[in-house]
């Protein structure tokens, strides 16, 4: 279990040096670069996966697989998600503060997820039926 400093951030948080030292060592590590892309690759198909229980309950795709709208939906998600951590890794190796990318890179995300939201929910009920 993760413990949190007053301000209630992890504690990876609290040292910058180190959480940037963490994150040069992932971006110099061709091995753990991989990882980190086989991680977010299981965490897209399980979206989908997901995506395809969540009403409105949506039909196969071609052979039972699922729907194209949902896995489209889901490498949209995934890419915004990807696209965070990435700008997240950048700003905090270029010396910002942390708990400043955190926040800067949060109100970021949440336009781009809210975007992606409005933008594709009122039109997948139709895709999904055609």
């Amino acid at each position: 279990m993760r413990s949190t400093g007053a301000d209630g951030l992890a504690d990876e948080l609290q040292p910058p040096l180190q959480l940037a030292g963490r994150l040069a060592a992932i971006d110099e590590s061709p091995a753990l670069r991989a990882r980190e892309r086989e991680i977010g690759e299981r965490a897209e198909v399980a979206l989908g996966a997901a995506l395809a229980g969540h009403p409105p309950h949506t039909a196969a795709g071609p052979n039972g697989a699922a729907h194209p709208v949902l896995v489209l939906l889901a490498g949209a998600i995934a890419g915004t998600h990807r696209a965070a951590l990435r700008e997240l890794r950048r700003r905090i190796l270029s010396g910002e503060p942390p708990a400043d990318a955190r926040d800067g890179v949060t109100a970021a995300a949440a336009r781009a997820f809210d975007g992606l939201c409005r933008g594709l929910h009122a039109d997948l009920d139709r895709a999904v039926r055609e």
